[in-house]
């Protein structure tokens, strides 16, 4: 058996248990925050933002369980199940991946193709705020005929990106607090956070829980910022009309990539505008709200306690390829060598309470010779439970076992089963 189908059925295992523990740490976390009461979008970010990262730690956490710990699991498929999971895994992650790498070089030629807007040129107030507020970072306004709503763009340079035909249309104020919110963005390093996001996301695309979490982030990441402009904004009221009226505007224009966007979806703005016309309004915590990142830390602490839900392997592939046994039933003695005189014949020897599919093949033995007397040969055979392998001139009292003979294909070098024998 060549290493991809060792390796298929592992990181499958691996993958589809995470992904069972991922959705209730979702849950979990949900139920936490719903309990904390009314918290700040600051914090529910990086509640969300670990909770991503712990969702993708997950099939690392199960790996080292299963080494150390190895359990029954509830679900078993096919181990070439597996290898299809495996391979559109890989395509899935190829194409994500090659699609963030698209929006870097979208991002470095919008940079390249913008013109620069002259500090001199802008209110004396949004100046100062591109000099105080951008932390150590340098921060420029450009302006661009490519895009069609403002934009934070570049990660160790950033510069807020305005479309050219909006440029002329602002007002001071209006400048300002898209200012404002673009900062916001820059000062909580949302360029970096967002990339590490999107990048988990095409990893673990097939993982509802991951989706769900980057659609929260996303909102909760413009909800900060908003909180933030808020900080430094007289009037709630007019700032959501803004943002109201910034939108009817732009229609909702999409924007590439890794960009953060000052206008959102619908839906997401009448989020957001609803939040903002709440944020005066004080909190009513019944729940500290340490409790979400207690709960988390105490799932993650379970995770590798966890039995296996779902495994893979050979058994219903080879009850499926095999022809159909036969069965005998008896209480005597079985003479094994009296059924197949063949040498290359091999017995195994499962408990009786097996399930049917269960049976695992034994690799035929080269250059040894065959023994009289059963041999115990537990620790070599790829069994949950140990086996006894019989060569066929022996005589074995099998009462209450299960007998599976199994016979060497000498042109393929593969076992193929015979009969079963039920004694």
């Amino acid at each position: 058996m060549n290493a991809w189908a060792h390796l298929a059925p592992f990181a499958a295992a691996h993958a589809m248990n995470a992904g069972i523990v991922g959705l209730a740490l979702v849950g979990i976390l949900w139920v936490a925050l719903r309990l904390s009461g009314k918290q700040s979008s600051r914090a529910r970010f990086a509640i969300w933002f670990v909770g991503l990262l712990a969702v993708a730690a997950l099939p690392f956490l199960f790996a080292q369980r299963l080494v150390s710990n190895p359990a029954s699991s509830f679900v078993a498929l096919p181990s070439r199940w597996a290898e299809y999971f495996v391979a559109l895994w890989a395509i899935g992650t190829t194409v994500g991946i090659l699609r963030i790498a698209a929006g870097l070089m979208r991002l470095r030629q919008l940079r390249s193709n913008a013109v620069g807007i002259a500090p001199a040129s802008l209110p004396v107030a949004t100046a100062a705020k591109l000099q105080n507020d951008g932390g150590w970072r340098d921060v420029l306004i450009l302006r661009s005929d490519e895009v069609s709503v403002p934009m934070v763009i570049g990660f160790v340079r950033p510069a807020i990106l305005l479309p050219s035909s909006l440029v002329p249309q602002l007002s001071e104020e209006e400048l300002d607090v898209i200012v404002l919110h673009e900062m916001a963005h820059i000062r909580r390093w949302d360029d970096w956070t967002n990339l590490v996001q999107k990048v988990v996301k095409a990893v673990f695309f097939f993982h509802p829980a991951v989706w769900w979490i980057d659609g929260r982030l996303t909102l909760e990441r413009e909800m900060a910022c908003d909180e933030m402009v808020l900080a430094q904004s007289p009037s709630a009221k007019a700032y959501a009309g803004f943002l109201i009226s910034f939108h009817e505007k732009l229609q909702s224009a999409g924007a590439p990539v890794l960009v953060q966007a000052l206008v959102s979806k619908v839906s997401q703005l009448a989020e957001r505008v609803t939040e903002i016309l709440e944020a005066k309004k004080p909190a009513k915590s019944r729940v500290p709200a340490f409790a979400a990142s207690a709960a988390l830390l105490a799932a993650l602490g379970a995770a590798p306690m966890l039995p296996e839900f779902v495994s893979f392997g050979n058994a219903p592939e080879i009850a499926k390829s095999q022809a159909p046994a036969k069965h005998v039933s008896t209480t005597h003695t079985y003479d094994v060598s009296a059924v197949i005189p063949s040498v290359e014949t091999q017995v195994k020897v499962i408990n009786a309470s097996y399930t049917p599919g269960t049976v695992q093949p034994v690799k035929a033995k080269t250059a040894r010779k065959r023994r009289p007397a059963p041999q115990q040969i537990a620790e070599k055979v790829p069994a949950k439970r140990p086996m006894l392998v019989v060569y066929q001139s022996a005589q074995f009292d099998g009462a209450n076992w299960t007998i599976c003979v199994w016979s060497v294909d000498p042109a393929t070098n593969r076992t193929v089963q015979s009969f079963v024998l039920k004694i």
